[in-house]
């Protein structure tokens, strides 16, 4: 199963993802074509550039060596996944993708807004997933 995520340059949130049993031209498609970028940064996988190419978005390969800004979420995608044993379904895996997207995408707003002061920003994120956890949690 393959995870795809689109990271922001700008300011690293999780623009899109994608979940896949296959890693293609078509699921970079579905995966780029929403986020409408002018450029795309990826690594070698030619899937990448033949969507771009479909899409007319202009295209750069990153070295795998680079700490690029997906490859740093696709570590804590990792950590956050590690505590699951397995998944019986599919839906169950787009579903916990989708709750750390949202975790992290707020957590990256808060740490904009107080920079340097990573711990501050515990109450704030409980605070904001209280109050807006509807929102935040209405997948379908």
């Amino acid at each position: 199963m393959y995870v795809f995520l689109a990271v922001s340059l700008d300011n690293y949130l999780i623009a899109n993802f994608r979940v896949s049993l296959n890693r293609d031209t078509l699921e970079a498609i579905k995966l780029i074509f929403p986020c409408q970028p002018k450029l795309v940064l990826s690594d070698g996988l030619t899937s990448y550039a033949q969507a771009c190419e479909y899409l007319n978005i202009s295209h750069k390969t990153i070295s795998s060596r680079v700490n690029q800004a997906v490859e740093s979420r696709n570590s804590l995608l990792a950590m956050f996944t590690q505590i699951r044993r397995g998944f019986k379904k599919l839906s169950n895996v787009i579903e916990y993708i989708k709750a750390f997207v949202v975790l992290h995408n707020i957590k990256r707003k808060l740490r904009m807004q107080e920079p340097g002061g990573w711990v501050k920003i515990q109450r704030p994120l409980m605070e904001y997933l209280v109050n807006h956890f509807e929102e935040l949690f209405a997948f379908g």
